[in-house]
């Protein structure tokens, strides 16, 4: 939902994507080997079959949210809350500290994010805060928005 109000800077979306954070980065990769035209053997990478079906459970969840706004450019602010369910061991509220690296989870969020025309650009993000945590509801929240002024 686009809106202008937040902290007093420009235009935001945000959304909530009850849906699990992913346990598949985009360092998912497969290595494969393709014959060329030529008959030469070319080596190459690719998204792995789990990558390509997060992405797109994850672009279905964000296309509604690219739906409601403009795309957003930068400098953008950024917050990515990764809400896990709770287990016997973790209650709602803890931090979870285990794979993924958040890091390599929210690459993923921002690709799709640009894929589907939220944003411009993720290099545009220069601003971002990640929480990873056990939570009620398990989903993904992500507000972003325009800054007027990285000063404050």
């Amino acid at each position: 939902m686009a809106e202008t109000d937040g902290h007093g800077h420009g235009r935001m979306a945000r959304s909530f994507a009850a849906l699990l954070p992913p346990d598949v980065t985009h360092n998912d990769l497969v290595a494969y080997v393709k014959k060329t035209k030529d008959g030469k053997m070319m080596p190459g990478i690719r998204k792995s079959d789990r990558l390509k079906e997060y992405e797109s459970a994850l672009t279905a969840h964000l296309s509604n949210m690219a739906l409601t706004t403009e795309t957003l450019d930068g400098p953008l602010c950024e917050t990515v809350k990764l809400c896990y369910p709770p287990t016997d061991s973790h209650r709602a509220g803890e931090p979870k500290t285990t794979k993924p690296d958040m890091d390599n989870v929210v690459k993923t969020i921002n690709d799709v994010l640009e894929n589907v025309g939220v944003i411009a650009n993720d290099s545009r993000i220069c601003d971002l805060r990640v929480i990873k945590a056990y939570s009620e509801p398990a989903g993904i929240f992500i507000r972003i928005e325009e800054l007027e002024d990285v000063d404050g």
